[in-house]
This record gives structure tokens, sequence and C-alpha cells, in this order.
């Protein structure tokens, strides 16, 4: 019987890295998200955004970061997945954009120091 990478991944993560554990929410947005499944933005989004190719850091920019931060502070205050995609979709096309682009950032981040951990 073949074992899922997924199953896998999660055991190894839970038992030898406990403290690095997301909520549950994220662990299912980021699970997702690194297998190309992006649940907090609409695919059609996702699809435009990935085609325009940009390489964006907003980061660099104070007054836009300002403004991701209290997105994000809503996001992560959301009581459910559908509650962020809504407040995700109610956006301008620009500042969903650029979020999704620091979210992208974010997931890869992320996603090298889980491996890192269990290197």
């Amino acid at each position: 019987m073949r074992q899922s990478p997924t199953l896998l991944e999660n055991f190894i993560q839970e038992n030898y890295y406990p403290e690095v554990n997301l909520p549950p929410l994220w662990q299912v947005i980021y699970q997702e998200a690194i297998r190309g499944h992006h649940i907090l933005f609409q695919r059609a989004d996702v699809e435009r955004f990935e085609a325009a190719g940009e390489v964006c850091e907003p980061w660099l920019d104070a007054a836009f970061t300002e403004e991701l931060e209290s997105l994000v502070v809503s996001l992560v205050g959301s009581a459910d997945l559908q509650e962020m995609v809504h407040l995700i979709d109610d956006l301008p096309q620009v500042t969903r954009r650029n979020l999704y682009y620091m979210y992208r950032r974010v997931l890869w981040m992320w996603r090298c120091y889980v491996k890192d951990q269990l290197n």
C-alpha cells in the first residue's frame, strides 16, 4: 500500500517539530498552496497574476507594507476560510495582486523554513 506524501510530511512535522505547527486552518491553506491550490484566491485571479509573471517587491515601500499589514491582521483574525476569501474578493484588483505576491513570498519562506527544520 502506498502512503500519501502529505500524511508522511504531516507525521514528520508533528512528531519532530511540533513547535512550528500552524493553526489547523492555516495548515490546510499551506498544504493546498504548496500543491498549487491557492484557496484564498479566485482561480481566475491566480491565473492572471501568474501569467503576468511580474516580480513584485512591495515590502520595500513603507506605505504599501502598512496597507498589507492591516489587511493581513484582518485575514488572521477572520473566523473561517469563507470570511477570508470574501475579504480578499472585496479588495481592488491591484491590492489583491500585491497581496497574492506577498502571500507567494511568505509561502516560499515558510516552505524553506520547514525544509530546513526537517534536514
